[in-house]
């Protein structure tokens, strides 16, 4: 473009390409003062002209919107200049602003799309290496701020990434070597100091990771309620579910009697991570508990103690029997009746399950009607599977 606007100063086609290219080089100021010099211009100049000023605003408000940490904001700037530049600046401006929100991932692929480009972009490095360490992996992280620094020893921002990754890391690991040693108050004071020191976005898997280790410490010492606080950080804003604060929720909210709860959150945990044992172990967990609790009180209803035996349990029923017959309530009352045959219903659920050593077994345990009947057919089953076998005199054994 260059050589034809040499040999025609005034060849529109060549003023066009020549500031495209500017364009897609990012150097918008270059550009303008390109345009401004066009003595006359034709009518895809003049959109040039509207686009370059557009394109200035918008490197203004988004290099601002960067710095002031509206991070959506200036994401969604940048991006848009990006359909017009391929500028390796702006490529890098996008990837801090996605860090800012906590989208590590992204951040890492688009950086290495920039160093593959230029194996010697520090501040690419540098970026790269603030994603690994809000993602969790501090050697990636510390192995690429490593290298930022060899590139550029002297770039203040990158030594206080180092800086901070290194205390963070220091203080994460110290969290993680005292919840194995069972020191939760030294766990929580340790995934605490990391928090502050981080301040790491919502959704990155680093915040997520902290609050659910400081999660568990609180859980370990029964402080359930502080528990619950720091899963919901955990999981607010989490991209993947984070199932290490799903799970101890869950188990908080247990402790807390809030089986139905426990319930919902692994159901719906279920759905995300479907051959996850744990998460299928949490569930039935959650699906047990749920079932025991609204299992009617048997022994409460004979008023019986759960140390009675069987004749006591007989004896209590006869009495109860009598007392709660349906016969006794008014005909007129149709509810009344309703809930005094149901009442009698269980009374002879009763009977059946706390006079039955295997049944009442597993009441004890929490199974409720269902269950009990599902384990008593599959022992049934078992046992006709075993004597078809040829065991307990099963088999012919021969005549002698």
């Amino acid at each position: 473009a260059r050589e034809a606007l040499k040999l025609d100063v005034s060849c529109a086609p060549a003023h066009t390409l020549l500031v495209n290219a500017l364009v897609q080089l990012g150097r918008l100021e270059d550009a303008r003062a390109h345009l401004d010099a066009v003595p006359v211009r034709d009518e895809p100049l003049e959109a040039l002209d509207q686009l370059v000023e557009g394109l200035l605003t918008m490197r203004t408000d988004a290099e601002a919107a960067l710095t002031a940490g509206v991070f959506p904001k200036a994401r969604e700037l940048f991006a848009t200049m990006l359909r017009h530049s391929s500028a390796s600046f702006l490529q890098l401006d996008l990837a801090r602003a996605e860090l800012g929100m906590g989208m590590c991932d992204q951040t890492i692929r688009r950086t290495r799309e920039l160093l593959r480009d230029d194996p010697n972009n520090g501040s690419a490095y540098a970026v790269r290496g603030t994603a690994y360490y809000l993602n969790g992996d501090f050697d990636q992280a510390w192995k690429h701020l490593q290298e930022a620094l060899k590139l550029d020893p002297d770039d203040a921002r990158t030594q206080v990434a180092a800086k901070k990754a290194r205390k963070v890391q220091r203080a994460a690991e110290g969290a993680k070597s005292a919840t194995f040693n069972r020191r939760f108050e030294e766990t929580i004071s340790l995934a605490t100091e990391a928090i502050d020191v981080a301040d790491p976005p919502l959704r990155s898997p680093l915040h997520a990771m902290l609050y659910a280790e400081r999660a568990a410490a609180h859980l370990r010492l029964k402080q359930h309620d502080k528990c619950l606080e720091d899963c919901a950080k955990a999981l607010y804003g989490s991209d993947n579910e984070c199932k290490p604060a799903a799970l101890t929720r869950a188990s908080a909210l247990h402790a807390l009697g809030r089986h139905e709860e426990a319930l919902q959150d692994m159901t719906a945990m279920l759905k995300v991570y479907e051959h996850d044992a744990q998460v299928k172990h949490a569930y039935h967990r959650a699906n047990f508990e749920v079932r025991k609790m609204r299992r009617p009180d048997l022994y409460g209803l004979l008023q019986v103690p759960t140390v009675s035996s069987a004749p006591e349990i007989k004896a209590a029923f006869k009495r109860r029997a009598l007392e709660l017959h349906p016969d006794k309530v008014d005909m007129d009352d149709t509810e009344g009746k309703k809930f005094a045959e149901k009442r009698f219903k269980e009374l002879g659920e009763a009977l059946e399950i706390l006079t039955d050593d295997f049944k009442r077994k597993l009441w004890d345990e929490g199974y409720d009607k269902e269950a009990i009947e599902e384990r008593v057919q599959a022992a049934q089953r078992a046992a006709r599977t075993h004597t078809s076998d040829g065991c307990c005199g099963g088999g012919g054994g021969g005549s002698r």
